[in-house]
C-alpha cells in the first residue's frame, strides 16, 4: 500500500512537471515573437522618422534654389531623432542622415546646385545666395 501511494505521487509530479514545462515553451515562444515585433516596429517609426526628416531638410533647400537670389528661410533640425543621436552630411546634392545605433543611413537628393556651409542640429539659416545655396 506504502508503494501505491509514493507512485501517484510521483506520477501526480510527473504530469505537473510536463503541463509546467509545456507552459514555459508556450510563454517563452511568445515573449520571442512580441520581442521580435516589437523591435520591428522601432526600426520602422526610426526609418520613417529619417525619411520625414530628410524629406523636410530637401523641401527647405530646394526652395531656396527656386525662389531665387536672395531668399533666406530657417530650419530647426531636433538634436536628437527618437531619442538617438544622428549624423547629417551634404554631399554635392546628397543628403546623408545616419544613426548608428540601428545602422542606418538614408539618403535624398536635392536640386543641383552648389551648397556650401553644414547642417547643424538646432538653428539653421538657408540663403539663395549667387544661385548656390549657404547654409549658416
Amino acid at each position: 500500500m506504502y508503494f501505491k501511494k509514493s507512485s501517484k505521487k510521483s506520477q501526480s509530479a510527473i504530469e505537473f512537471m510536463s503541463i509546467f514545462s509545456v507552459f514555459l515553451i508556450l510563454t517563452s515562444t511568445f515573449y520571442l515573437i512580441f520581442i521580435n515585433y516589437s523591435n520591428n516596429v522601432v526600426k520602422k517609426r526610426v526609418y520613417f522618422q529619417t525619411k520625414n526628416l530628410l524629406e523636410l531638410i530637401s523641401a527647405k533647400i530646394n526652395t531656396v534654389i527656386l525662389e531665387g537670389e536672395g531668399f533666406e528661410t530657417s530650419l530647426v533640425l531636433p538634436y536628437e531623432l527618437l531619442g538617438l543621436q544622428y549624423s547629417l552630411e551634404i554631399k554635392e546634392n546628397i543628403l546623408l542622415l545616419t544613426l548608428n545605433k540601428y545602422n542606418i543611413s538614408e539618403t535624398k537628393e536635392v536640386l543641383p546646385v552648389n551648397i556650401s556651409g553644414n547642417l547643424k542640429k538646432g538653428k539653421n539659416k538657408i540663403k539663395n545666395v549667387g544661385g548656390g545655396v549657404l547654409i549658416e
